[in-house]
């Protein structure tokens, strides 16, 4: 009989489910999935704790074995979960601990080979005009004493004005009290989370989603849930089934150019989230970091439901990643909790950086150099695309990378560890999903990820389908 080995966990699960009551609305299975959350959050249940078979667990608690098979099913998509096929059910790490292992060493190329995990801009003429910018603001001796000063906490009113400016798009026109500036989307993101949602608070996301999300919202405590995809990206009925289901607080997404999947959320999809936003009283943090060299994108979510969003993006992608500016745009009503929150970071932004990114978008330099990138990237695509003929590929014109799918009977660990072996590093679906459940084998390749060897890409590429069709 298994019963020694399983009297820890029925020791807490249960007392604690007789002497639970049950919820309206609320099934058997939400009920003891959410029992088992509360003992691993509680520290009641450690990491790899096993839990019952299915009917064990069923018989003691008098419930159906299906009931328990759902319950084990839902925990393992929130991360809380790992199924290991002939062993049974292990408590595993919360989701908002983990981090890709490496995708966050911003370092591009070192001494084992050819890193192709990070997007950034392909070097054009940024140079020359950071260059003429310096030589320019050095025959102004009045405003490089403005800049050295102490700024207000949301930022100088010109460089607000640019925000305003870069963030517009067709009938979507901010107004300059509704912009802050930062130091870049990673900065506007986590002054976003610390303003606005607390330690324990839950944040949905697409369920593969941006690793700076995942490791802004580890370090601030607040529990991250992924939602189910398609090729657009988020799926709203999966969006509100959770939101009926646990007290969802914000959803972050990237609905144009989605990273990794390159996806692009259309206008009937963005109003029906903006609707769900309204009815659940979400916080919408929308990302557009990616879709900036994209002038053809849909309306941004915050144009939809304005009182409901925040609007993040910078010129890090597009112009020049060194500047480290960027752009919050917000309703009224957060302007002054977005305000404290960089001010607890870093009391201001660097007004140097942020008036370089506003001389540009004001005298259209910086339109130029987006346009300079998107030209370079377009060069490289026609270059790499015609190497991955016979892949099964997914990208956008707009896009500096390419998501792959990994045929059987490889997986996408394999591809990458092999790949690794002649010193080529690429990023896998691991590294952005939200829990592990239902991962695709899948891998993203940046071409813009070595500004500087468009052959060393190539003949990455090259190793990379032979992989995959053999």
């Amino acid at each position: 009989m298994p019963v020694k080995r399983y009297i820890d966990t029925l020791s807490i699960l249960l007392p604690a489910w007789h002497n639970s009551v049950a919820e309206a609305g609320i099934s058997k299975y939400q009920r003891l999935a959410k029992l088992v959350q509360q003992a691993i959050e509680k520290g009641q249940l450690a990491n790899g704790s096993k839990l019952p078979p299915h009917r064990y667990l069923a018989d003691q608690l008098g419930v159906t074995p299906g009931t328990v098979s759902k319950a084990y099913q839902e925990l393992e998509r929130l991360g809380y979960l790992q199924a290991r096929v002939g062993d049974g059910s292990y408590i595993r790490t919360l989701p908002q601990t983990r981090v890709g292992p490496e995708h966050f060493q911003t370092q591009t190329r070192n001494d084992d080979g050819l890193d192709l995990r990070h997007n950034q801009h392909i070097p054009t003429h940024e140079v020359e005009l950071l260059s003429q910018y310096w030589q320019q603001l050095a025959q102004q001796p009045a405003y490089i004493q403005q800049l050295s000063r102490y700024s207000p906490e949301q930022g100088w009113p010109q460089h607000r004005q640019a925000g305003a400016r870069w963030l517009s798009l067709g009938s979507f026109q901010p107004q300059t009290e509704h912009i802050l500036c930062c130091h870049g989307s990673q900065h506007a993101l986590f002054s976003t989370l610390l303003a606005c949602l607390r330690a324990g608070e839950v944040i949905a996301t697409e369920h593969l989603s941006y690793p700076g999300l995942i490791s802004a919202a580890r370090i601030l405590g607040i529990r991250v849930l992924g939602v189910a995809m398609d090729e657009q990206g988020i799926l709203p009925d999966a969006l509100e089934s959770l939101c009926q289901q646990y007290p969802i607080k914000a959803l972050y997404l990237t609905p144009s150019i989605q990273n990794p999947t390159t996806g692009v959320l259309d206008t009937q999809r963005r109003q029906q989230l903006a609707r769900l936003a309204q009815r659940y009283q979400l916080l919408l943090i929308e990302d557009e970091t990616h879709a900036m060299l994209f002038d053809e994108r849909p309306l941004p979510l915050s144009y939809y439901a304005p009182e409901h969003c925040i609007l993040l993006s910078s010129l890090s992608k597009v112009a020049c990643a060194g500047i480290r500016a960027g752009f919050i745009h917000a309703p009224a009503r957060l302007i002054n909790k977005l305000a404290q929150a960089i001010k607890a970071q870093s009391w201001m932004v660097n007004a140097f950086g942020l008036d370089i990114a506003s001389q540009w978008i004001l005298s259209g330099k910086a339109s130029q150099l987006a346009q300079a990138q998107l030209h370079a990237l377009q060069q490289r695509k026609a270059a790499l695309t015609p190497i991955l003929e016979g892949c099964q590929y997914r990208s956008h014109s707009h896009s500096p990378h390419f998501w792959l799918e990994v045929p059987e009977p490889w997986s996408a660990q394999e591809i990458a560890a092999n790949l690794q072996q002649s010193g080529i590093r690429i990023a896998t679906a691991e590294d952005f999903a939200v829990g592990r459940q239902h991962q695709p084998q899948s891998i993203r390749v940046s071409i813009s990820a070595e500004p500087d060897d468009l052959g060393a890409i190539a003949q990455a590429m090259q190793r990379l389908r032979t992989l995959l069709l053999n």
